[in-house]
């Protein structure tokens, strides 16, 4: 992160995202639908298996 702010700075790119929460804004402002969500190895729990698969 720091190589890359240095890099953005020397070729006077603007920054887009100061902090996390920027970054997070920025996405929330721009998703467009439909939104895919993974869960990694959650498919595979017991409690959440099923509801947690993706259905055409």
């Amino acid at each position: 992160m720091t190589k890359a702010k240095q890099k953005a700075e020397k070729y006077g790119i603007p920054p887009l995202f100061n902090d996390a929460l920027q970054m997070t804004q920025y996405d929330i402002n721009h998703l467009i639908a439909p939104v895919y969500l993974g869960f990694g190895s959650l498919a595979y729990s017991k409690e959440y298996g099923e509801s947690s698969k993706t259905y055409l």
